[in-house]
């Protein structure tokens, strides 16, 4: 689907094999989700889609994420896979699972924490590293929450699904899921394409990642919790960017062939500014989100910061832009039948899910006043 190609135009200091890692992964989108496809995936929520999954991790993506290092610029390559799968919009929890599956374990947790996690999955261990199962998360904020009676509201539900990591009050919690089943497996959600429920779990089965020291004020780089928590909503924003780049590619498009009065319809003021309005909010978003996915990289302390900035600005902006784009679409993108909807529904989501609270902004001001 699509004009993905320009998003890793950004990213020539990647090595060879990730750029081609992107470029199959482009491919395959295009060809594996069609239009008639989302419908069908729209029409009949399932957790997963076992033909498309085990594609998705024929590319090797799991495996490379388990052999990356710091140097392989581990954050920047997530980033722009998130950017390719926004503009699909995928609707399989590969994300999520490359970041609490083998980036969690290979790049993210202390050894400790990893030989921890693995003890909990047990024979799910490997098959965690290889995509056969999956790690969900818990989002931290929004309706998704962690239940004083051990359920778990808002996961992305999967019959993978071996685990879930929790981000709670400061710190994660590691939970298995095995043995556990869905209490909703139908939970109503604006995203149709991937549809979120509540899991019931053991409330003392949680294992917590976080020691007495990080309690204590451990730095940014050797805290996997601070880390973790970065990680996951820079993913988030480098998806919002995804979409907001893709609809404004979409729309330039439509503006260019439709016509009135015998002339496109992108000659009209009315539809240039709003337009060129859309795309300098997305392109300062790219900015800030490149950023960001460098001083992830680098483990460099503002990063924390960034996250969380990158995150409630895709919030504020990419839904705002896809309104402006649907309108801009006239008619025909209020229509069930023209795909802007799908990328709408998602960019809602995401702003239910990561709302930019009051004390969101207290944190925001105390990190950038500690600078």
């Amino acid at each position: 689907m699509g004009k993905s190609e320009h998003y890793t135009r950004h990213h020539a200091e990647l090595q060879p094999e990730q750029r081609e890692f992107l470029h199959v992964l482009q491919r395959l989108l295009r060809s594996e989700v069609p239009l008639e496809y989302l419908y069908g995936r729209a029409e009949a929520p399932i957790g997963s889609d076992s033909p498309l999954w085990v594609k998705l991790c024929e590319l090797g993506l799991f495996e490379y994420f388990q052999e990356i290092s710091s140097e392989d610029r581990p954050f920047s390559m997530l980033g722009e896979l998130a950017r390719i799968t926004g503009a699909t919009p995928l609707p399989e929890p590969l994300l999520e699972s490359l970041l609490a599956g083998p980036l969690l374990l290979q790049e993210i947790a202390t050894t400790e924490d990893q030989e921890r996690i693995e003890k909990m999955l047990g024979s799910q261990s490997t098959p965690v590293r290889n995509g056969e199962a999956l790690i969900a998360v818990l989002p931290p904020m929004g309706n998704a929450r962690l239940a004083d009676d051990g359920e778990l509201f808002g996961i992305l539900l999967s019959e993978k699904t071996a685990g879930c990591v929790v981000m709670k009050d400061e710190g994660l919690v590691f939970i298995s899921l095995s043995g556990s089943t869905p209490s909703s497996s139908s939970r109503t959600s604006l995203d149709r394409l991937l549809p979120r429920g509540v899991v019931s779990v053991d409330a003392g089965a949680g294992k917590s990642l976080v020691d007495e020291k990080e309690k204590k004020g451990v730095a940014f780089a050797d805290s996997p919790c601070r880390r973790f928590r970065a990680a996951y909503s820079f993913l988030y924003a480098a998806e919002l960017l995804g979409m907001g780049e893709e609809v404004i590619a979409r729309t330039a498009e439509y503006v260019t062939d439709r016509k009135q009065f015998g002339i496109a319809v992108g000659c009209f003021q009315a539809v240039q500014h709003p337009l060129a309005e859309a795309y300098l909010k997305v392109k300062e978003l790219e900015s800030l989100v490149l950023f960001t996915a460098d001083a992830l990289d680098r483990r460099d302390s503002q990063a924390e910061l960034l996250s969380k900035v990158s995150l409630a600005a895709a919030v504020q902006r990419v839904p705002a832009v896809l309104e402006k784009c649907l309108q801009l679409h006239g008619g025909i993108g209020f229509t069930w039948e023209y795909p802007l909807h799908y990328f709408l529904r998602r960019a809602q989501t995401y702003a239910a899910l990561f709302p930019l609270t009051a004390e969101d902004e207290r944190q925001i001001q105390s990190m950038s006043a500690a600078l």
